[in-house]
């Protein structure tokens, strides 16, 4: 499979511009240092005109929230974190 053809490929669009997106989202991770959390307020740093959240642990715009339609497991982020660092 090409790697363009995965879901951890695809679900990169997700980490910006995606502050509405996290603020509904009830499990959130980053795909930098593999954090996940469930509450969208330790999420306190933005980006991008305040649209793309940073990561409360890390500082780096990598976040993913469930409201995107992933799952969001160690795994999945394991895997994003292979493609895109």
């Amino acid at each position: 499979m090409n790697i363009q053809e995965t879901r951890e490929y695809k679900a990169h669009k997700h980490s910006i511009y995606n502050r509405e997106e996290l603020e509904k989202s009830s499990r959130i991770g980053c795909f930098y240092c593999l954090e996940i959390f469930d509450n969208h307020k330790l999420i306190t740093d933005f980006c991008d005109g305040g649209d793309t959240g940073l990561c409360p642990f890390c500082s780096i715009d990598s976040l993913i929230g469930n409201a995107s339609g992933y799952e969001i497991t160690k795994t999945f982020l394991h895997g994003m974190n292979e493609i895109w660092f």
